[in-house]
């Protein structure tokens, strides 16, 4: 019998253009019985809405009340430890770079569960471990921008604006914390960088920028 598995992503954490060989990849193993995705859905993550069509994943909307708080990653163990006790899948596909997971790959193990993960190479040694095998996205998509691929000084900053919706206005931290999940390699020229994150944005062209009523810094991708 074809074994169950239950694809959970943590779509803040992972480019959206990962979907396509995820799901032909998962289809070599069994029936994904179970597709869902976290994040924060508000104006935000369209590849991820567009992906969530072509593979009938249901999105579960987590929105940002508490800034800093990523209630994303809380939803997707919630719904995976309430999986586990149900006994309707045999293996979890676990779709993040995010280390905070490594427990939940490991508790899911212990109750005989197959734990596949699937994020950056440069993702934590703890949580690939943790899995039953892990598969870096740079596999699944070998066309994905790389260090060595990049263009320019603005690298970290496309690669983070391909996050947000083109035409949208974000507040100027939302950029940041993309660039923060995207791993090390993306971080030389973050918001450490000589005259901050800011300036880069209006260096870089990239984004209109404009001040909220309250006077704090808005991005919007140029489309």
């Amino acid at each position: 019998m074809a074994r169950r598995w239950a694809v959970l992503i943590d779509a803040e954490n992972v480019r959206a253009e990962v979907a396509d060989p995820l799901f032909e990849q998962v289809a070599t193993w069994g029936d994904a019985c179970v597709r869902r995705m976290f994040a924060d859905f508000d104006g935000n993550h369209s590849g991820w809405k567009a992906a969530a069509k072509r593979h009938s994943i249901e999105p579960v909307h987590l929105p940002d009340m508490v800034p800093g708080k990523n209630g994303a990653d809380i939803a997707l163990v919630i719904d995976a430890v309430d999986l586990m006790h149900s006994g309707h899948v045999d293996g979890f596909c676990l779709v993040s770079s995010d280390s905070d997971f490594t427990r939940l790959a490991r508790r899911l193990r212990t109750e005989g569960k197959t734990v596949r993960g699937v994020g950056r190479a440069a993702t934590a040694e703890a949580f690939r471990l943790a899995c039953s095998k892990f598969i870096s996205v740079e596999d699944l998509v070998p066309a994905a921008p790389s260090v060595e691929a990049a263009q320019g000084p603005f690298q970290d900053l496309i690669v983070g604006f391909e996050q947000l919706g083109p035409g949208e206005w974000h507040k100027l931290g939302e950029l940041g914390n993309q660039i923060k999940k995207l791993g090390p390699q993306y971080l030389t020229g973050c918001a450490a960088a000589s005259g901050g994150l800011l300036k880069r944005v209006e260096t870089s062209g990239k984004s209109r920028v404009r001040r909220s009523p309250n006077g704090h810094p808005e991005i919007a991708r140029r489309v």
